[in-house]
């Protein structure tokens, strides 16, 4: 009977364990989605000097996107984009930086990098023009150290809102970002001017385990 009853509270304590640690992998993983991204200073206005060749829209929205194209959360950024302009009553200018490797980075092998599903269908999106930033230099300038990084200038050049456009990583859904964004583009003004950026770090030396291993999840041309 002793026997029994130690086999069967063996059997318990392993079952105890065995489910302490599921709940403490998802309670990491919950952490983890909401934790945001490292940001940096925006520019309060439109830079003066030249941008790439990007312009400032003179009549509307400019908006400007930092995305690592290996990066799922981004995804998440790309459908709330999506829907939004779906529903705006105004078509802004939308600068999508394409972040890449510096040709000497050691996880630079081609220019197939940027080539990615996730930066075909941010393409294919009304008004967005693609820039290559290598480096993700000129995504540093505008403040922009995480991947899904937003930033909106009105039509005079002034900052009205700065963050991302998801609730947490990889999770789309009702949120700050989305509703601020969305007011903007009908002639409102924003709910807040700054939210928090959930995604990848925008660069290859930056100690987050999310960017190794968001640059193998997106490995098709």
């Amino acid at each position: 009977m002793s026997r029994l009853f130690s086999a069967q509270s063996r059997f318990v304590l392993v079952i105890v364990g065995w489910l302490s640690l599921i709940a403490c992998g998802f309670g990491a993983l919950a952490a983890y989605a909401s934790t945001p991204g490292a940001v940096g200073e925006a520019p309060s206005t439109w830079p003066s000097d030249d941008t790439s060749g990007m312009q400032r829209a003179v009549d509307t929205h400019t908006v400007v996107l930092a995305v690592h194209p290996r990066c799922p959360c981004t995804r998440a950024t790309i459908n709330e984009l999506e829907r939004t302009l779906a529903r705006a009553d105004e078509q802004p200018t939308i600068y999508a930086l394409i972040f890449e490797p510096n040709p000497d980075d050691p996880s630079h092998v081609d220019e197939s990098f940027a080539r990615t599903r996730i930066a075909e269908r941010l393409g294919s999106l009304p008004g967005v023009v693609m820039i290559a930033d290598p480096g993700s230099e000129i995504a540093k300038r505008f403040g922009a150290l995480t991947s899904g990084h937003t930033l909106v200038y009105d039509a005079s050049g002034s900052l009205v809102f700065t963050g991302g456009l998801t609730p947490t990583r990889s999770h789309e859904g009702p949120n700050t970002g989305t509703a601020s964004l969305n007011e903007l583009l009908n002639g409102r003004s924003a709910i807040a001017d700054q939210t928090p950026v959930y995604g990848c770090p925008l660069c290859s030396e930056c100690p987050d385990v999310a960017l190794d291993v968001c640059s193998k999840s997106e490995e098709l041309p």
